[in-house]
């Protein structure tokens, strides 16, 4: 099955399919703490854009802002 990534090979900086599926995953399943803090962050209430559980490499951060 071949999948396409919206936001192309660099915003995913080298992970792997196996890790991005994983953190597709993991947004489905946020933890309490993490829900109270996406409702914070989100919709650039800070003046940046967040994403949730965002894959770098073989990690995943549970929150990332690009632009900082």
């Amino acid at each position: 099955m071949v999948k396409i990534w919206r936001a192309g090979p660099k915003m995913y900086y080298g992970a792997s399919e196996l890790i991005r599926d994983r953190a597709k995953e993991l947004r489905k399943r946020l933890t309490p703490s993490e829900k109270e803090l996406w409702k914070h962050i989100s919709n650039k209430q800070l003046g940046a854009r967040f994403r949730q559980q965002h894959p770098i490499h073989s990690y995943i951060a549970d929150f990332f802002c690009p632009e900082l």
